[in-house]
């Protein structure tokens, strides 16, 4: 039998994938680099060393998409570290974070990452935190 409704004897489970949400691209030195450095990085990741829950936000100054993620963050009153990619400490704290995929903003929330800005997005990702 076939209908508009699920069966009512089964779990529905939602399934979000972030795969595709608007973000910058890094210049593609920046993207070299971070790929040299990556590979170089001998350190823990920033996520094993980072308080669990903690809120880390990579960013540049010339990112449209940073900059409405650190607007929903600041309008929600939820607490973060930002790391600005362009300065030598924020680049390599990007490297340690990551060593695959590229553009910003990268939202670490513990152990879970998402690149790009998506109000919805965000909204899930912190919910669960």
């Amino acid at each position: 039998t076939y209908s508009d409704y699920p069966p009512t004897d089964t779990k529905v489970e939602k399934v979000m994938t972030f795969e595709y949400l608007p973000r910058s691209q890094l210049p593609a030195d920046a993207a070299a680099r971070l790929d040299k450095l990556s590979k170089a990085q001998t350190a823990r990741p920033a996520a094993a060393t980072a308080a669990v829950g903690r809120v880390r936000l990579y960013t540049a100054v010339w990112c449209g998409y940073c900059r409405q993620a650190k607007a929903y963050l600041n309008s929600r009153g939820i607490a973060y570290d930002e790391y600005d990619i362009d300065t030598p400490s924020g680049f390599q704290a990007l490297a340690r974070e990551t060593a695959r995929g590229s553009g910003i903003p990268l939202l670490v929330v513990g152990e879970r990452s998402m690149r790009g800005y998506s109000e919805k997005a965000y909204d899930y990702v912190l919910r669960a935190r």
